[in-house]
């Protein structure tokens, strides 16, 4: 069987027999090889969600510390108590003007 070339993406090739070269060499009447390149895009979305992810960092260890243990203590179901509930609900209240003060 005869298999004078094969036709792929990067044009076409001959094919060797083996133990030729172990680079392939372009066809007569290519003039030189062409190297893919990688090319990568990301959406605006995932930049995004990057650079929110990288806020923690940002703000130091002692933030992040204290967000560390809000989760803990959110997991832990100990985290809402009456009394924090109470404090938000009056300072939404003040930072709308509702309070009879």
């Amino acid at each position: 069987m005869n298999i004078p070339r094969v036709d792929g993406a990067h044009g076409r090739w001959p094919l060797s027999s083996a133990g030729g070269s172990s680079q392939p060499q372009p066809a007569s009447g290519s003039s030189s090889l062409r190297i893919p390149q990688d090319q990568l895009d990301i959406s605006p979305a995932a930049q995004l969600m990057l650079e929110l992810s990288n806020l923690d960092a940002a703000d130091g260890p002692e933030r992040l510390e204290l967000i560390n243990r809000i989760r803990e203590e959110i997991a832990q179901g100990t985290y809402d108590t009456d009394g924090k509930l109470e404090a938000a609900f009056q300072k939404f209240l003040e930072q709308h003007g509702m309070t009879d003060e």
